[in-house]
């Protein structure tokens, strides 16, 4: 802090975001031909005692119920929103995949112990599973799903009496709306997919995306209009979990060949593709992008956005409840209606992804508004809240232990992380920024 001031730029205020996710390790021992290497290892030093089996629960007495082997560890990470400054949070291991209330204890411990260090937590970022959104609940006091217009998904920081905003990372918000364009689609058996996306009655379906494709690829390289590849659009399992592929699919260019083909018929998917541009390309994910205070452009084309898929959302709730209220006596008339309150239902988003949605932008328009509040003067890098920074600290750590695979033991995880160092630190005055360089300065905190 004091290097920054003497230098002239803002003082850091350790105000920052706390991300935190989940990654397996190697569970039972496997032998690796290659180097003639035994790999895995349990949780506690008892289980190594007998090498035919150090994995076999000894349940005798019922007095070792905690006696399991590591299979998943949950990793926190700080980031300071006030600078450059990261911090690599507590960790813990798990046999199974933990329960609401252990993550909420746990993760209310790692709030004393870095509130005791001095890094104050406003904003939570983790992914979208259903026990990520069960723990904001628990968290806060706002209901889980956001019904109210005016809900915010934030509680109430124990330690500084301030709000901490609760959302789902962008990057895997933006692979999940992808993958519900990629659901409205045209199955091989002439079936239609689990969605069927309609945009004030105009249908976006992947179909579009397949056939531009089709059409581009015949061109040669040069001559190619679009960014699309046979990996962006014909996906897998692999392929789904890929940013860069999100990116060759949504883009102007993308956008453009739609028009070219066919504006009209494609008119629905152009405007999801649309949505999808502004709200994650031009604002949640923006490369290089400081934001100057609450109506800078970034936030203008996140708010526009949003208020298209909330204006969608209205529009299908309207149908929905529409069909809901038409009277239905016999059976078969009941089935009907049934039928048809699910078919409305299926032109919109899942529940969840609409959850996932609203937490996330409302999260970020209230964090947003309450930094420029504390802190006139300072910028804001909304790409430094988003989990890519525990992928590639995960990366780091299977290249220290596993040789850059992800295949780590528990204590191949422990020596990996132990191993990783401050190589990046304050380096360079870059001009109009809060800190000094363009790069993250790391430490540990264990």
């Amino acid at each position: 802090k004091e290097i920054y001031s003497e230098r002239g730029y803002n003082k850091p205020r350790s105000d920052g975001v706390l991300i935190f996710d989940e990654c397996t390790v190697v569970r039972n021992l496997t032998w690796n031909s290659k180097n003639n290497e035994l790999y895995g290892l349990s949780l506690i030093e008892e289980d190594l005692d007998d090498m035919l089996d150090p994995y076999r629960q000894s349940l005798a007495g019922k007095t070792r119920m905690d006696a399991f082997s590591a299979r998943y560890v949950f990793q926190t990470y700080w980031r300071d929103l006030t600078s450059n400054y990261d911090v690599i949070g507590p960790y813990a291991f798990f046999s199974s995949t933990c329960p609401t209330s252990v993550i909420s204890h746990f993760i209310s411990g790692t709030y004393y112990a870095m509130h005791q260090c001095g890094f104050q937590i406003h904003f939570v970022i983790a992914d979208g599973v259903k026990t990520n959104l069960s723990l904001f609940k628990d968290l806060g006091k706002h209901d889980r799903t956001l019904k109210s217009e005016d809900d915010e998904p934030y509680f109430i920081n124990p330690h500084t009496d301030r709000k901490c905003y609760v959302g789902i990372d962008p990057t895997h918000l933006y692979k999940n709306v992808r993958n519900a364009l990629n659901k409205s689609c045209t199955k091989k058996d002439g079936s239609q997919g689990t969605r069927n996306l309609k945009i004030d009655g105009d249908k976006a379906t992947w179909d579009h995306i397949y056939h531009i494709f089709k059409i581009d690829s015949a061109n040669p390289n040069k001559a190619r209009k679009t960014l699309l590849s046979s990996d962006a659009v014909m996906l897998d399992g692999f392929s789904k979990m890929r940013v860069p592929l999100v990116n060759r699919v949504v883009n102007e260019k993308t956008i453009a060949a739609m028009k070219e083909y066919d504006e009209k018929g494609t008119k629905g998917t152009v405007a999801l593709l649309d949505i999808m541009n502004k709200m994650f390309r031009k604002a949640l994910l923006k490369p290089k992008t400081y934001l100057h205070g609450p109506d800078a452009h970034v936030v203008h084309s996140l708010n526009i956005a949003f208020d298209s898929i909330q204006k969608w959302h209205d529009d299908n709730m309207k149908e929905v409840q529409t069909e809901q209220k038409k009277d239905a006596k016999t059976e078969a008339e009941k089935k009907l209606k049934k039928k048809l309150i699910a078919a409305k239902k299926k032109e919109f988003f899942a529940d969840i992804t609409w959850t996932e949605i609203r937490y996330t932008v409302k999260a970020f328009q209230g964090y947003t508004n309450d930094y420029f509040k504390m802190y006139p003067g300072y910028k804001l890098k909304w790409t430094r809240i988003n989990q890519s920074v525990l992928e590639s600290l995960f990366g780091a750590i299977g290249n220290n232990c596993s040789g850059g695979s992800r295949d780590f033991t528990a204590q191949g995880y422990t020596t990996g992380l132990a191993a990783v160092r401050i190589k990046r630190g304050v380096r360079q005055l870059k001009k109009g920024s809060n800190v000094e360089g363009d790069e993250d300065a790391v430490t540990t905190f264990i």
